[in-house]
């Protein structure tokens, strides 16, 4: 699977999970959730985060990386009751999830959150 992801620093050769929200200001930064690495996919677009940035790529295994669309393992629902039954927030329960299942984080559509640093490629 490669994945894309988007810098303002032009020496980056490992992503890293601490540093989560501080390329672009937003929601992510604030929400209570597990730190990671967004990257996109082929075909992904969002002028806020592509623009005037490096490109970098990486290629993750894809059986290592949890699909959300089809969440085969069921923990949408799981992650639900959780957050249910505790008052947390599902998504933060979700993520947790996801890590406990042994996989570096998980994809939907077309962006993927990744839990693990990730070595990475400037593209050319």
């Amino acid at each position: 699977m490669i994945v894309y992801h988007w810098s303002k620093r032009a020496d980056l050769t490992v992503t890293r999970p601490e540093f989560a929200g501080t390329g672009v200001r937003g929601a992510e930064r604030d929400r209570q959730q597990v730190k990671g690495t967004y990257f996109g996919l082929p075909g992904y677009r969002e002028p806020a985060v592509q623009s005037n940035r490096v490109e970098y790529w990486a290629e993750l295994g894809a059986e290592t990386v949890y699909d959300l669309d089809s969440d085969p393992l069921g923990l949408i629902l799981t992650a639900q009751a959780i957050a249910a039954k505790t008052g947390s927030n599902a998504r933060f329960e979700f993520e947790k999830l996801v890590l406990g299942s042994r996989f570096v984080g998980y994809y939907a559509q077309n962006v993927v959150k990744v839990f693990v640093p990730v070595r990475v490629q400037k593209k050319a």
